[in-house]
């Protein structure tokens, strides 16, 4: 890479040499009344926030996730990161899993209200649908004590903010169809000024889900048509930014989703034929309020969610139709925030967090006439210090502390540092980063109570981790101009003021951009929760497990311009997650490798894309048991074929547009299990209409 950056950059160094000797000499052989002058550039900066410094955090931005609008969070984390998504198929649960942990390891923050159900100390990923989301944050490991406690694998930031590009009012629709019924409308509309803006997002979506598949779990085996897997959902979301003053800005955030879906059964049974479905509804409101002073930035928000889960399960019988379980689980919750943020000096500033929640939950099974009511109230509060020097070091110190259910959780101390290495006009800059943190998590509140099996003496889960992490990034040009090592970390080329958005756009062509990161990381959790069969005929919640979980995450990017006007694109990410227990056994439906890569071939409007996503073997038993439970590994390939045609251009850009998108899934017609027993489709497709206004 070295001598080939060498090689493009030769080029540029000699054009560079060329240029100057011209316009040094140029008063020796011209005179005054030439037009030739050198003229000046604006060159544009960017440096980054200290929020981010010596944390390892992956980023989804809003283009990323316009591109997969159609889809919902959870298979976009699952492309566009090393995280592990654990899905039990179209429009079934999927749940996160951060290098190896349990779902409810995993902290969710919407506008940073928590959405983790306190019940289940987890979040549906499927359930969130990519177009209600502007922008997601993920931060992995000790990086998530940032953001509040409990998050032992990392936490998840989401935000639906109100922005507009333009102060004229916007409008898009886009309506998806694919195959096995699966249909999706989605609106978005919004508009601005100098004082408010606001935007709001519909979605419909409806599948029949009956794909054909091979099912292995019978003999003989013998191809079938998957049934009682329908599912539809309805939502909408609302954004407002309201700025009284240059100063103060106030933010709120609607959000609302019904789901209904069928649960199919699993590939193994033989029953005479059951019912299982599971209805839900979501509600959450935030809003906030922040001033920003010279030095000093505070806020306060506050902000509400519900959530109501009814869940049947019913068999068939000789003698009819046998009710087993029929519940309704109710959660809702009160979270109130504050931050501020103190600048004392140029390379030191102090942050500063407190909050206070309050859950309510219940639940109760009409048959079996159990249930329990549960609340609980919890406060944390958190002091920082970042130093951002003017050499080469920064980093941060911060102290966390937490109460929950009046019991304090000792206190929860993470510290980073992060080291420039290298900084050139050619790479942008090569950094080291090391991270440690302690962290808590609380038992959920049906480890608690639930009846039968919930235990109230639970400890906390405690969790030590150690990241560390190279990344580096930077440009190779091989045109006549190259960037200056401001504009190079930037990522902005000087531009004249007399330059046409043409001779802008040339400018970019010929350049090389990538980004690559790798972090290794050691965690040990003491006292995991975990329910296994009890004395009573009936499984309980205990502290059983110590695991350590120790690993690699590597991610690349790259952006390849050439002057004919194709641009390519890829990105790669690859995790090696090795979890244990006690008896130095990997963890149930952990991979120990899991990678994907995507390269997209842009031209004109016209786009080529090709995704690959590898899942290594996983156990289904503690044991790890080779010959019968154990799912092998897969590989999937999508190919999508997309097409954007203008309908205004100023320049090269245009914002009225009409977006055809042809998407295959599974490529290969591979057939595999994600989940034991739970079966998937095989090779499918989808058709998605967009238009933007």
């Amino acid at each position: 890479m070295k001598n080939k950056a060498i090689k493009l950059l030769l080029p540029v160094l000699l054009a560079t040499v060329q240029h100057t000797l011209l316009y040094s000499s140029a008063p020796a052989f011209t005179n005054p009344s030439d037009t030739l002058r050198k003229l000046g550039a604006v060159t544009v900066s960017a440096i980054q926030t200290e929020e981010k410094r010596a944390l390892t955090i992956t980023e989804i931005d809003s283009s990323l996730l316009s591109q997969s609008a159609n889809k919902s969070l959870a298979e976009v984390i699952s492309k566009e990161s090393p995280v592990f998504v654990k899905s039990y198929g179209m429009g079934s649960m999927a749940t996160v899993s951060f290098r190896g942990t349990a779902p409810s390891h995993t902290q969710v923050k919407w506008n940073g209200l928590d959405i983790n159900n306190p019940m289940l100390g987890q979040v549906d990923f499927s359930q969130i649908p990519a177009w209600m989301i502007e922008s997601a944050k993920i931060l992995h490991g000790g990086s998530s004590l940032s953001q509040g406690s409990g998050g032992l694998g990392g936490s998840i930031s989401l935000h639906s903010r109100a922005t507009a590009k333009t102060r004229k009012p916007f409008f898009s629709i886009a309506q998806r169809t694919a195959s096995y019924g699966n249909l999706g409308t989605m609106v978005s509309a919004g508009a601005a000024n100098n004082h408010i803006s606001g935007v709001v997002r519909l979605i419909y979506e409806e599948a029949g889900n009956n794909f054909d598949f091979y099912n292995t779990a019978v003999l003989p085996n013998q191809r079938e048509r998957q049934r009682n897997a329908e599912y539809n959902r309805k939502g909408i979301s609302a954004d407002m930014t309201i700025k009284p003053s240059v100063k103060d800005k106030i933010k709120q955030s609607f959000w609302h989703l019904y789901s209904s879906r069928n649960l199919p059964n699993i590939m193994s049974y033989e029953g005479a034929g059951r019912k299982e479905y599971q209805k839900e509804k979501e509600t959450r409101y935030s809003v906030s309020w922040e001033r920003v002073n010279a030095r000093y930035r505070h806020s306060l928000s506050s902000g509400t969610s519900c959530t109501e889960m009814n869940y049947l399960l019913a068999n068939k019988t000789g003698m009819g139709e046998t009710t087993n379980i029929s519940s309704l689980s109710k959660a809702a919750s009160l979270q109130n925030s504050y931050k501020m943020q103190l600048t004392l000096s140029n390379s030191l500033k102090l942050k500063a967090d407190a909050s206070i929640d309050f859950f309510r939950v219940s639940t109760s099974n009409k048959v079996s006439k159990e249930g329990y009511k549960a609340n609980r109230t919890s406060a944390d509060a958190a002091a920082s210090i970042h130093y951002r020097g003017r050499g080469r070091l920064s980093g941060f110190l911060l102290l966390r502390g937490e109460i929950s259910d009046d019991k304090f959780a000792p206190l929860m101390p993470s510290a980073g540092a992060e080291f420039l290495l290298f900084n050139t006009p050619s790479a942008e800059e090569t950094v080291i980063r090391i991270n440690l943190a302690r962290n808590y998590h609380q038992p959920t509140l049906n480890d608690l109570y639930w009846l039968p099996g919930g235990n109230p003496e639970l400890r906390p889960e405690k969790g030590y981790t150690a990241d560390i992490s190279f990344e580096t990034s930077g440009e190779a040009h091989s045109g006549v101009e190259a960037l200056s090592g401001v504009e190079a970390r930037s990522g902005v080329v000087a531009r004249s003021k007399s330059d046409t958005p043409e001779v802008q756009e040339s400018r970019q062509a010929g350049t090389f951009r990538w980004n690559a990161v790798i972090t290794g990381y050691i965690s040990h959790i003491n006292d995991w929760i975990i329910w296994r069969p009890g004395e009573f005929r009936y499984w309980r919640a205990e502290n059983l497990q110590e695991v350590l979980a120790r690993g690699a995450e590597i991610s690349f990017k790259g952006n390849y311009k050439l002057p004919s006007g194709i641009e390519l694109q890829s990105r790669a990410n690859w995790a090696y997650t090795r979890t244990t227990n006690s008896q130095n056994k990997q963890l149930i439906y952990i991979p120990v490798n899991k990678g994907n890569l995507f390269i997209s071939l842009n031209y004109f409007g016209y786009s080529l894309q090709w995704y690959s996503g590898y899942t290594g073997e996983r156990f289904t038993t503690s044991s790890n048991e080779t010959t019968r439970h154990k799912l092998p590994a897969y590989t999937l390939h999508n190919l999508s074929i997309k097409k954007e045609i203008p309908l205004n251009r100023k320049g090269n850009v245009s914002d009225k547009k009409i977006t055809a998108l042809l998407e295959i899934e599974n490529l290969s017609d591979t057939n595999y299990q994600a989940i034991l027993w739970r079966a998937m489709p095989g090779r499918n497709y989808s058709f998605t209409l967009r238009l933007d206004l």
